[in-house]
């Protein structure tokens, strides 16, 4: 009796609850999506921060940066969508997709004063 009472706490105690991913961050979240899939440059630097980060060489944390990089390699936007048709995990201040991304390329949101926006794209832990 007392190994199945074992069992069954390290089961439950794996359970994570996450909180859910807030309405206006997916919101955000499919606009990039879109933008992305349509090459709408325009659009998505409307829904970057002003610090993004798309790489983590000095110098390279703007939005102005973000899309420069956009623009020059068309890859990165067809990434940018996959990772966003993925789903997300929230971690109560940053909302990344997709959720098991391991070194591969991940897109983040976090809510600013603007609203939620796009704070970085890179890949690596």
């Amino acid at each position: 009796m007392k190994v199945f009472w074992c069992a069954a706490v390290v089961l439950c105690s794996s359970v994570v609850a996450r909180p859910a991913i807030p309405p206006d961050a997916r919101r955000v979240i499919e606009d990039v999506h879109r933008a992305a899939g349509a090459r709408n440059f325009a659009r998505l630097q409307r829904l970057l921060s002003a610090d993004f980060m798309g790489s983590f060489a000095a110098g390279e944390q703007s939005a102005a940066e973000g899309m420069k990089r956009f623009r020059e390699d068309p890859e990165l936007l067809r990434e940018l969508a996959r990772a966003t048709a993925k789903p997300c995990r929230f971690d109560g201040q940053v909302v990344e997709c997709p959720r098991d991304a391991g070194p591969a390329l991940r897109a983040g949101f976090e809510m600013r004063a603007g609203g939620w926006r796009m704070i970085y794209f890179v890949a690596g832990e």
